[in-house]
């Protein structure tokens, strides 16, 4: 005869009350993450489920909670079904965990999901089923996609920025070349007048001849600080410690 006490069903009510709890928690956590598990046994080959996969991958499961693999398999992406299945028959030939990232096609558009999965064996090392998640990632993707965008856009920009600076070096180059030869002339002519005529001019013209000669001077620095700047683009950055106490003593 088997006694079973108050105290046992007490403690057995508590157990029970308690995992269903866990459960519910689970179930809660689970739809919240839009995750959705499952357990593929192999040898029916049929996909028991939880209702946040079926709502997932748009199917319905029967009154025992399962269906047909191939009526989640049917959802894949047709450009990553080939891919996904190859990639379960490699899990299922060498042990290996399963784990890909695919696209499923649903009456409301695409989604990306992630699935995981591990395989158990039976006594004589037959697989028999294979447990795992699926995760909707389409949002990840999303973004991840995004941000291909803007790099590739950064990458654009910086091609044209590097083009750009070529195209001022070289434009600031000929610019200089051109202006350096009749400023050559000018300050060449003025430097004559200068040391064979300055004793012939009153003050006045020898006023307008240091101006054209500080005239000269002052472009030939402003065309070498313009071919400075132009090589700015391809000089190394260096770092190193300023004091700024000092810089403002030194500008004011």
């Amino acid at each position: 005869a088997v006694i079973v006490t108050g105290n046992e069903i007490s403690e057995r009510f508590k157990a029970e009350t308690a995992l269903a709890k866990a459960h519910k928690r689970l179930d809660s956590a689970l739809i919240a993450a839009d995750i959705g598990t499952y357990q593929w046994d192999v040898v029916s080959d049929r996909l028991n489920a939880d209702q946040n996969l079926a709502q997932l991958f748009g199917v319905t499961l029967d009154p025992s909670g399962s269906l047909p693999l191939a009526d989640c398999v049917a959802h894949i992406h047709p450009d990553d079904q080939a891919r996904v299945m190859g990639e379960v028959g490699h899990a299922v030939e060498t042990g290996e965990d399963f784990q890909s990232d695919y696209r499923i096609v649903r009456p409301s558009g695409e989604r990306w999901v992630n699935s995981r999965g591990r395989l158990s064996r039976d006594a004589n090392g037959r697989v028999v089923d294979f447990f795992g998640l699926v995760m909707d990632i389409t949002d990840r993707k999303r973004a991840e996609a995004n941000i291909q965008q803007l790099n590739g856009q950064l990458q654009q920009r910086a091609t044209a920025l590097e083009v750009a600076n070529r195209e001022l070096e070289s434009f600031s180059y000929s610019v200089s070349h051109d202006l350096r030869e009749p400023l050559r002339a000018i300050d060449g002519f003025t430097r004559i007048l200068d040391e064979d005529y300055r004793s012939r001019l009153d003050e006045e013209g020898q006023r307008v001849l240091n101006t054209i000669l500080n005239g000269t001077t002052r472009m030939g620095n402003l065309i070498s600080d313009l071919l400075s700047f132009s090589r700015i683009s391809r000089q190394y950055m260096s770092t190193s410690t300023v004091d700024m106490d000092k810089l403002v003593r030194t500008v004011t």
